[in-house]
């Protein structure tokens, strides 16, 4: 899937190895009395990308409420429109819906329901024209998810007759993704809640820069869930790398991830609000955000 590409591209900037304290963190506690994490004060409304040609745009509106997010929509040049919405089901987040509507793939609903026991997430479930695939989860007393396991169906699913487990695994600056499918492996080393470096077993290394003036209104731990959640499965566009969920959800605003720069030419606040990014050294695009 390429919603949550989308959305992290527009964003510039699931799960930073240490936390610092201002982190939102899910504390679920299964009572249906608790309000879900919010999302940081003066929280993004808008991000709107525009091509520096001037022929493509992208515009993903975010949807809180009291504070807490309910979701996040993207509009695209083209027509395509990708709507993501957020259900909660007392302090805990209970579902999470995509639904693609696109020239080239038409019309795509995926729901992921994710479960818990001893209020402690457990399990996800994914939901596609009715067929549903199962992973049982572990976290650990941060609530960041440390395995991914794929139950096997023989039948049913669309991941039917597979079964595999994706590890996460977190030392104290570090995080490392074994990828079941393809057998290769992401390490990820934080600076202050940062990713400043992704090393892969393809032996790409890459450094990357932030600005640590600004915050990351991103560095939210639903979106990494979220990212985690599609992650291995089939048809799912979601990949690993030098920018992927993990990086743009860091602690401050991302500057270069060593192939894409973002020069941030007008701020609002601790926040961007007009930036310019490069590919390489070609102008590529103007963001414009809106608070």
């Amino acid at each position: 899937m390429k919603k949550l590409l989308l959305l992290a591209a527009a964003a510039l900037t699931v799960v930073a190895c240490k936390k610092d304290s201002d982190e939102p963190t899910p504390t679920p506690d299964g009572g249906g009395n608790q309000k879900p994490v919010e999302v940081p004060a003066g929280f993004v409304k808008s991000i709107q990308e525009v091509s520096t040609d001037g022929t493509r745009t992208k515009t993903t509106t975010y949807n809180v409420e009291n504070n807490v997010l309910k979701g996040w929509t993207e509009v695209i040049s083209n027509g395509d429109i990708y709507t993501h919405t957020l259900e909660y089901k007392g302090a805990q987040l209970s579902t999470y819906t995509s639904a693609e509507n696109s020239a080239s793939r038409g019309n795509i609903v995926t729901k992921f329901n994710f479960l818990y026991e001893n209020n402690k997430l457990t399990k996800i479930e994914k939901v596609r024209d009715g067929k549903k695939d199962v992973f049982n989860i572990t976290v650990d007393d941060q609530n960041r998810i440390t395995s991914k396991h794929l139950v096997l169906n023989p039948t049913d699913g669309w991941d039917a007759g597979n079964t595999w487990t994706a590890t996460f695994t977190y030392s104290a600056n570090t995080l490392v993704v074994k990828d079941p499918v393809h057998g290769s492996t992401y390490t990820y080393t934080y600076e202050d809640g940062n990713v400043v470096r992704v090393q892969d077993s393809y032996r790409n290394n890459s450094v990357l820069t932030y600005d640590k003036t600004l915050v990351n209104d991103l560095n939210f731990e639903y979106f990494r869930w979220i990212y985690i959640a599609q992650l291995f499965v089939r048809h799912s566009d979601i990949t690993l790398g030098n920018n992927d969920i993990f990086v743009r959800t860091s602690k401050n605003f991302l500057t270069s991830n060593g192939v894409m720069h973002y020069e941030v030419v007008e701020k609002q606040g601790n926040k961007p609000k007009k930036v310019n990014r490069k590919y390489g050294t070609n102008p590529d695009a103007t963001i414009f955000y809106t608070y």
